[in-house]
């Protein structure tokens, strides 16, 4: 009976350890969604997307036929 016990406990902290690791790696993947975490701005009045990693700016019309070359360099 201990025995039952003993291991049931440990699976129960296996099974919690793995479900916090994959809750972490998640958070750390989807990011808090707050406005610090944009990437990209697309400004469809003004027609230009501003990449915030590199504070460049594109024409919308460029990045939405897909050529990122200069917004990504």
């Amino acid at each position: 009976m201990a025995l039952a016990i003993l291991t049931k406990r440990i699976n129960e902290r296996a099974i919690s350890k793995y479900k916090n690791n994959v809750n972490q790696n998640r958070r750390d993947q989807v990011g808090s969604g707050e406005r610090s975490d944009k990437i990209r701005t697309v400004q469809e009045q003004n027609g230009i997307v501003i990449n915030h990693l590199t504070g460049k700016r594109l024409q919308l019309k460029q990045y939405e036929k897909g050529d990122l070359r200069g917004i990504c360099e």
